[in-house]
């Protein structure tokens, strides 16, 4: 378990992540793709929830969200989508491809609107094509949320796993679905130092947890 409660409510989320990511693959394999389009925003939230709690959130907002016997006010919760990448855009730059093209077509396929009922009306409801890409995309969401792992632990083997998925994601993206990347974004760099000292936290919180 991380020492400080924004490290553990990172990590959370991206083992989230992990688990949603592992369900699309399972909901293509059996062919119900509809669902597992479904849950590619859940999976893109939790990615971003984890750099949002690790680089972004404000102290007082970990301090009330790492207490698992509360539950958070309305203006205590997690921000929306939109905010969570407005805010994790101004740290990496680079996200503002997420921001700007992606939240708001996944939430058509989350939220049962029309592009998923008229899939319904014939044959497959996804070409095969679409699988493929849906399979890309949760990947590279994945691979993106267990990076914040190199930032919370010391692992060296990991940063190395991360680079080479990375490659093969970009090289995939580019070959078959004529993706362009900027030049910049083909090395991985690894993550900045997490900034934000959280001067309340001593580590108390670990007790709440091991008697809930």
């Amino acid at each position: 378990m991380p020492k400080l409660a924004r490290l553990y409510l990172a990590q959370c989320a991206a083992s989230l992540a992990s688990e949603h990511h592992l369900a699309i693959a399972r909901l293509i394999e059996a062919n119900n793709t509809g669902s597992a389009a479904a849950l590619l925003r859940p999976l893109l939230e939790a990615s971003a929830t984890a750099y949002w709690l690790a680089y972004c959130a404000p102290p007082s907002k970990i301090k009330h969200l790492i207490n698992p016997r509360k539950q958070p006010s309305r203006k205590d919760r997690l921000p929306l989508i939109g905010g969570l990448l407005e805010a994790i855009v101004e740290v990496f730059p680079e996200a503002k491809l997420l921001h700007d093209s992606f939240p708001g077509y996944l939430h058509a396929f989350t939220h049962g609107q029309m592009i998923q009922i008229t899939r319904k009306g014939h044959y497959p409801p996804f070409s095969y094509k679409e699988k493929l890409v849906m399979l890309w995309l949760s990947d590279s969401i994945q691979t993106t949320a267990a990076a914040i792992n190199v930032a919370i632990h010391d692992t060296p083997n990991l940063s190395e796993y991360i680079a080479a998925a990375r490659q093969i994601l970009m090289n995939e993206g580019k070959n078959l679905y004529n993706l362009k990347f900027p030049k910049e974004s083909w090395e991985w760099k690894g993550l900045p130092d997490i900034k934000i000292v959280d001067q309340w936290d001593d580590g108390s919180w670990k007790d709440q947890f091991s008697r809930s």
